[in-house]
């Protein structure tokens, strides 16, 4: 998908040549809900949801845990878990930025961001830099024949056409 062949790294245990992966970074639409303001103004935004495996280093922006619901109407709304879910606990409401180190941590448990600023900042600027060359993440409009309102409370299945206008 991506023009990385990947089957010896999978076939033969062979190491890879991807030295990263974005898991995630996704234009917001109005319903994710933004966390925190920006650590920097001269890179990408924290307040935004994001995520970046560089090496050893995965970083995390904006809010991680959020539920996305609808509303009978079918309209999107983004639920910021933090706070609210007992499992998540210790974790400020403005906090936006998490680093971790997932050779020596790969259940991301220790957030090492305060501890290292420079790994931070380059790991932003990286996420800045692919986000200015990214295109637009497209969220179709609702479609209101598929509302649960319509189906006896439960959502119609989807059908995609192949162009999105």
């Amino acid at each position: 998908m991506d023009g990385f062949d990947v089957w010896d790294v999978l076939s033969k245990d062979h190491r890879g040549t991807r030295v990263e992966i974005i898991h995630e970074l996704v234009s917001p639409p109005s319903f994710i809900p933004r966390r925190g303001k920006g650590l920097y103004n001269d890179t990408f935004d924290t307040s935004l949801r994001a995520s970046l495996r560089q090496g050893d280093w995965k970083i995390i922006t904006g809010t991680p845990a959020f539920l996305l619901a609808y509303t009978e109407d079918g309209e999107p709304v983004g639920l910021d878990i933090i706070g609210v879910d007992p499992n998540i606990q210790n974790v400020s409401l403005n906090k936006n930025v998490w680093l971790y180190n997932i050779t020596k941590d790969p259940y991301e448990v220790n957030d090492v961001a305060d501890k290292n600023p420079g790994v931070v900042r380059h790991l932003l600027d990286r996420l800045e830099a692919i986000r200015q060359m990214a295109p637009s993440t497209m969220f179709p409009p609702p479609d209101p024949a598929l509302y649960s309102k319509f189906h006896n409370g439960a959502w119609a299945p989807v059908d995609v056409p192949d162009k999105i206008t």
